[in-house]
């Protein structure tokens, strides 16, 4: 877009450079120590004026000198305000009058092939691309997702197996608890020495000799 603004910034400076400054005058005040001609005046028609004004250059364009195609600094904000559909039919106007109906086509080449179409492209890859950087952020989440999902089912597969060893872990405490209090008990001793005195009888009585 910069390229396309210097690019008509300098063919309105060959155009259309200090057309805008040409000020109908009357001669007669320059005498009374007047400043001259200044943008409020009327625009020269193609450098004649009425009867009794003289045609004159003016010392500065209007808006204080920011507006006008004397310079490649002034074309350019003129260009990018005729871009942004601002003010873009009185300078077609004034120009048309100060130096050729012809000139409407520059500015009708501003508004349709800058202001309409070249805006309209940039539009166009701002959407792409900002379809793009969305499109990745939707395959980020996905994968973000993916991964949370496989992470959560390790987790489960993880407590599911955790939780059968805790369950063997409980059934061999309860069973050396269970043991343990069989041990401890005071009919335990009992029982091996009685088991011990049924044993010695019953090889006594296989060897009665």
């Amino acid at each position: 877009v910069l390229l396309v603004v210097i690019l008509f910034a300098i063919s309105g400076v060959q155009l259309f450079g200090g057309a805008l400054r040409q000020r109908c005058f009357d001669p007669e005040l320059m005498s009374k120590n007047s400043t001259g001609p200044t943008a409020d005046d009327p625009l020269c028609y193609r450098g004649t004026c009425p009867t009794g004004l003289e045609c004159m250059v003016a010392a500065e364009n209007a808006d204080h000198g920011l507006a006008g195609f004397d310079t490649i600094g002034t074309s350019m904000l003129t260009v990018v305000q005729c871009i942004s559909l601002e003010g873009w039919l009185g300078y077609t106007t004034q120009l048309s009058d100060a130096v050729s109906p012809w000139s409407a086509v520059y500015f009708l080449a501003i508004v349709f092939l800058v202001s309409l179409f070249t805006m309209n492209l940039v539009l166009a890859v701002l959407k792409d691309s900002l379809h793009t950087a969305m499109e990745k952020m939707r395959l980020h989440d996905e994968r973000v997702s993916a991964e949370k999902s496989k992470l959560e089912e390790r987790n489960k597969a993880v407590g599911k197996r955790f939780q059968h060893v805790q369950a063997q872990m409980v059934a061999r405490s309860s069973l050396e608890i269970k043991c343990r209090e069989i041990v401890l008990s005071p009919y335990f001793d009992k029982a091996i020495f009685s088991c011990i005195i049924i044993n010695t009888l019953v090889l006594a009585s296989e060897f009665p000799g």
